[in-house]
């Protein structure tokens, strides 16, 4: 199962092992990550490559970030894969999340085009962060501030 929002999500419709994967995590709390995060983006938390940032496209550009904070709020591993072009060519990467239970989260999606394909992931481990530090930093200080969060700490290790 992908989910490519968390806000509202209507577990009713989720086979069993999804709702249980979920289960653990308030629906409020899911509603209100999901919101931070689509508010929090913009051209300063955009990976550099994907500029310019535009409000047509808000995920575009932030699905590094946007993947690493989350699964510091609720946990999961990092999933990469290749994006390609229709024709083949390649367009660049792409990182989501999933959860324990197996549902994958994917809050950047949208930022695809029908050219664009995204390819079979692999589990990504983690290291030091390399790329987009300083745009990390700031959607991590705007997403824990829009939840009330402390600046600094770890909510899921």
């Amino acid at each position: 199962m992908l989910l490519t929002s968390l806000a509202e999500t209507d577990r009713a419709s989720l086979a069993e092992t999804d709702r249980a994967a979920l289960a653990e995590h308030d629906p409020a709390l899911l509603t209100d990550i999901d919101r931070a995060f689509r508010a929090s983006w913009s051209t300063e938390t955009c990976d550099p490559v994907d500029l310019p940032w535009t409000a047509t496209n808000p995920a575009r550009g932030q699905c590094g970030v946007t993947a690493l904070v989350l699964r510091e709020l609720i946990g999961g591993e990092l999933l990469c894969a290749v994006v390609l072009r229709r024709d083949g060519s390649r367009q660049g990467m792409h990182l989501w999340n999933r959860l324990p239970g197996g549902v994958e989260i994917d809050l950047t999606r949208e930022q695809f085009t029908v050219d664009e394909i995204v390819q079979e992931p692999v589990v990504l481990g983690l290291g030091p962060l390399r790329r987009c530090v300083q745009q990390y930093a700031l959607l991590r200080h705007r997403v824990r501030g829009l939840l009330g969060l402390p600046p600094d700490g770890v909510v899921h290790a």
